[in-house]
């Protein structure tokens, strides 16, 4: 009897330890499907990632694009200082002399001049980057 219930030991034992095997098997399954599935979202990311790199780089170029083309009308379109100091030269006569005539039309080209100054003087860079 004695071996009759180291034998069942041993059976029991063994029994155990396939019942342990079969469940690490199914732990080992689990856990590769859950690695193949994080590798794919893995792949599915940076994939994203670097679409999101080239629209990055894409916007910063059309950016940069605009405001080199800004900077442009800007120079452009701005009144050099000679020409700048020609015209108040050539405003004061004027204003004398308007204002031997009717001081209606004195206010008037005063406002001008201070419409074409501030024009001028705020241009779109300014008021864009001086914030």
């Amino acid at each position: 009897m004695g071996r009759d219930s180291e034998l069942l030991r041993l059976e029991q034992y063994i029994e155990q330890l396939l019942h342990r095997f079969s469940v690490l098997q199914a732990e080992k399954k689990r856990l590769e499907s859950d690695l193949q599935k994080a590798k794919d979202d893995n792949h599915q990311l940076r994939q994203q990632l670097d679409a999101l790199h080239g629209e990055r780089g894409d916007i910063r170029t059309r950016v940069t694009s605009l405001i080199e083309r800004i900077e442009r009308w800007e120079a452009d379109s701005e009144v050099p200082p000679a020409i700048a100091d020609a015209d108040s030269q050539a405003l004061a006569p004027e204003q004398e002399t308007v204002q031997d005539n009717d001081p209606g039309e004195e206010e008037s080209e005063q406002e001008t001049t201070a419409v074409r100054k501030a024009e001028r003087d705020g241009s779109v860079q300014g008021s864009l980057f001086s914030r």
